[in-house]
């Protein structure tokens, strides 16, 4: 994770992060990239209780709130964030996306790949969580130097 001086705000950051790619998750792989957007659940005061779903309905107001996006045009990720800015009511976004991790070259003798699904997580203050989920596995590895390029162009949406 990345340093903060809030602690609970990265708390939150890391559980929405965590609860988008468990939200994300499918059986199906091989899935387009997903966007979402972050706001505080207090900011969503004008929904009546019963709209919202169980999951946002009891949590406390100052949690972060994934909004799923439209679909992203095709391309590459990185390039297509270059043309999205969100507005000052977004607290942060989540992207999700699935990714083939090759062998490096300390892996020669077992050069086999892996796919995974990556999701990333920044604040608009320049707070970020990460975590990986390999094909097969149900466990996340999260980390914060998981996706320092992709940290970098959601930061660029802000």
């Amino acid at each position: 994770m990345s340093g903060t001086e809030n602690e609970a705000e990265l708390d939150e950051l890391t559980s929405a992060v965590v609860g988008t790619a468990r939200h994300a998750a499918s059986p199906d792989w091989g899935q387009p990239p997903r966007l979402y957007a972050l706001t505080k659940k207090s900011r969503l005061s004008f929904l009546p209780r019963e709209v919202l779903p169980p999951e946002v309905a009891d949590v406390g107001p100052d949690s972060l709130i994934p909004i799923e996006q439209d679909a992203l045009p095709e391309g590459d990720p990185a390039q297509v964030l270059t043309t999205i800015h969100w507005p000052p009511d977004v607290d942060g976004c989540v992207l999700v996306s699935e990714l083939v991790i090759g062998p490096t070259d300390a892996q020669e003798t077992a050069p086999r790949e892996m796919e995974g699904r990556l999701t990333v997580g920044v604040l608009r203050g320049g707070q970020y969580a990460c975590c990986l989920q390999l094909r097969g596995r149900n466990d996340l590895l999260i980390g914060d130097d998981l996706a320092p390029d992709v940290v970098a162009a959601l930061l660029g949406t802000f």
